[in-house]
């Protein structure tokens, strides 16, 4: 959902079990469910589609309650509990815990200016959400999270991989020694060396301490692959 749509400036989305809906700006949005049908299927090979709804948005609180509604669609489905987190949307982008779909938030903020964090951290359950910088046995999840990479670990060479243990090397600070932090990473001593030389990513640093934040605020699935 996330790389097809950014050419069609999408501005949410909300997944519940088979169900998408998603609400995007211009007039493109079959040509949108097109690309994001042919993606899916060529990820994970499952049935077919039902042919897909278009409706315009007219008016802006249209727009807001369109929005709104599509983000909630795991409560409206009654099954919170699969996606507590609310991964399955795009409200982790909003709120700044993710970086895949940040493109999303500023597009919110252009067109929304008065759905503010706080209405959104309701959505989430919350009324507040505050920064940590552990659990330390944790914060390799977090990273992995905050670039939508599985929880079990960080691997590769892209540049994004590279920012996510840059921050979490700089979370991290100095409660382990440069050997510790090359284990938790799963990269050599060197690279955690080089890695320090270089400045943070603050959007990443970010990212990793509100996921740790999160998962503080709402412990429920701690350890969840």
């Amino acid at each position: 959902m996330l790389q097809q749509g950014r050419a069609f400036d999408l501005l949410g989305f909300g997944l519940a079990d088979s169900h998408l809906q998603m609400v995007a700006l211009g007039d493109a949005g079959g040509e949108l469910a097109r690309r994001v049908e042919i993606s899916l299927s060529a990820r994970f090979n499952g049935p077919g589609f039902t042919a897909v709804d278009v409706r315009p948005v007219e008016k802006q609180r249209h727009l807001y309650n369109t929005l709104t509604y599509d983000l909630r669609q795991v409560v409206h489905h009654r099954i919170h509990s699969v996606d507590p987190y609310f991964e399955g949307s795009n409200l982790p982008d909003l709120l700044g815990l993710r970086l895949t779909g940040r493109y999303t938030r500023e597009l919110v903020r252009r067109k929304l200016p008065r759905l503010h964090d706080d209405e959104l951290l309701q959505i989430l359950g919350l009324s507040c959400l505050e920064p940590a910088d552990g659990p330390l046995e944790r914060i390799v999840e977090a990273g992995a999270a905050a670039i939508c990479l599985p929880r079990t670990g960080l691997t590769g060479c892209s540049i994004e991989v590279i920012r996510v243990r840059r921050a979490i090397i700089e979370v991290v600070g100095s409660r382990l020694t440069t050997m510790q932090v090359a284990s938790l990473l799963g990269v050599h001593r060197t690279t955690v060396s080089r890695l320090r030389k270089e400045p943070a990513n603050e959007a990443y640093v970010d990212a990793i301490r509100l996921q740790l934040g999160l998962w503080r605020a709402k412990p429920m699935v701690a350890g969840r692959g």
